[in-house]
């Protein structure tokens, strides 16, 4: 028994250290299925539901940390801390349908296989529609480890051949036979890494980046919560800062989701404002903001040139809880009042837009959760990511968003553009990576 709890907290202490500091521990997903396959080896025993559960709640409760800051700082009513245990239990329960399967798969097929099928089938589950709790067949983002090989974009030079789906067997076949007792299937597991190593033996293309990203300019109002108009205020003088001090007078401005959070097409005065003092003829903004339109609040993008707004791209996958309730969720009094203070959700978005900046250069605007559970990419058009990703303290989750970014990115072979509050990036269909200019 003490062997067994030392293998799965062994487990889980190797993939959370991945996932908090990718940068120096990404390479721990490649072992952190060890310790497991290990003792199903040694003591020829398989793990149950209740052996699942419990790696679950060892990881969950770590990796969510970051949920229950939100949920203590941003949170509302008594029950922020009943909602992150709850949310450990849930994301634990699945862990233990997994080793559940693996178990019962063994009776099929060898104890590889079943380990294999049930391993791929619980991540591709994870992907896609782990969160069906809360009524829509969302994945969640952060789980799978294959994003954090994003550090080093050649690892995942093969993920548009062998899919994500192949790389993660290839990771958990290396964890089998190197936790095999003979030489020859440690040998063997060697075999497994080399899709990973031949970005860096072939080489990856050079970065091409388009001559309108030197013309891409960066602004990101502070978070605090203030009146619209010392917003737009400060809005206006950064612009201003752009064309006067840093000579950018045909400059693209990209502003992140919710800069301006209050609903710009009912505060077009805002707008003239912002043309009057500040923009001049050949300026373009891009800005997330609200709207309202036929008594219902959106999540929105605004597309401004030439004194006036020329398109606006409403977000079509709000997040749960945070920005909207579905059933059977919206049944639970508490959980109405937890993020979302009793105010107005937003509502869902009718389809992606395309925003036409010249006739050159048209990009596709994702509003953050609209990159994380969009299974696929919606058009050939430059993705444009603008994400809220000030809510978070604990730095790791916007880290995690921008690895999410770059693999997607990736995986669609295309270029994108990544624009957060703490990053802005245009990042090659290889996944290289060139910082934007930000003021």
């Amino acid at each position: 028994m003490r062997d067994k709890c030392i293998a799965l907290l062994l487990s889980t202490i190797l993939l959370n250290s991945a996932f908090f500091w990718p940068l120096y521990f990404f390479w721990c997903i490649f072992f952190f299925l060890i310790p497991i396959f290990w003792y199903t080896r040694k003591y020829n025993k398989l793990f149950s539901f209740k052996d699942g559960f419990i790696w679950g709640v060892f990881f969950f409760t770590v990796h969510c940390s970051s949920f229950l800051q939100i949920l203590i700082n941003k949170g509302c009513g008594q029950g922020r801390v009943l909602a992150y245990v709850l949310l450990v239990i849930y994301m634990s329960l699945h862990s233990g349908i997994w080793f559940f399967f693996a178990n019962q798969l063994t009776k099929k097929v060898s104890v590889s296989l079943a380990w294999l099928a049930a391993t791929v089938g619980y991540f591709f589950f994870m992907d896609h529609y782990i969160l069906w709790i809360f009524g829509v067949a969302y994945g969640y983002p952060f789980g799978n480890p294959l994003i954090l090989l994003s550090v080093y974009p050649s690892l995942l030079f093969l993920l548009t051949t062998l899919t994500r789906y192949g790389l993660l067997s290839c990771i958990i076949l290396f964890s089998w036979y190197m936790s095999a007792q003979t030489r020859g299937q440690k040998y063997v597991s060697f075999l497994c890494m080399i899709p990973f190593f031949t970005g860096f033996i072939i080489g990856i293309e050079d970065v091409v980046v388009p001559k309108y990203v030197q013309r891409i300019v960066i602004i990101t109002p502070s978070k605090v919560q203030r009146h619209p108009l010392d917003i737009a205020q400060e809005i206006a003088h950064k612009i201003t800062l752009v064309s006067q001090r840093y000579k950018r007078s045909n400059s693209i401005i990209i502003m992140p989701e919710s800069s301006y959070p209050f609903p710009l097409n009912q505060q077009l005065d805002i707008v003239e404002l912002w043309q009057t003092n500040s923009l001049i003829d050949k300026q373009t903004v891009i800005i997330g903001s609200h709207k309202i339109k036929n008594k219902k609040l959106f999540n929105s993008a605004y597309l401004i040139s030439k004194c006036r707004i020329m398109q606006t791209y409403d977000k079509i996958k709000p997040t749960p809880i945070t920005e909207c309730i579905n059933f059977p969720l919206n049944k639970i009094n508490f959980l109405k009042k937890l993020l979302l203070h009793d105010r107005e959700p937003f509502n869902v978005g009718s389809s992606f837009k395309k925003f036409h900046i010249q006739p050159n250069i048209t990009f596709c605007p994702y509003i953050c959760s609209d990159l994380f559970f969009s299974p696929k990419m919606y058009t050939k058009k430059t993705p444009l990511f603008l994400i809220n990703d000030s809510w978070f303290q604990l730095n790791y989750i916007p880290r995690l968003m921008l690895y999410h970014a770059i693999f997607k990115t990736i995986e669609w072979q295309t270029s994108s553009i990544y624009v957060g509050h703490s990053n802005g990036i245009f990042i090659d269909k290889t996944g290289s990576q060139i910082p934007l200019f930000k003021i």
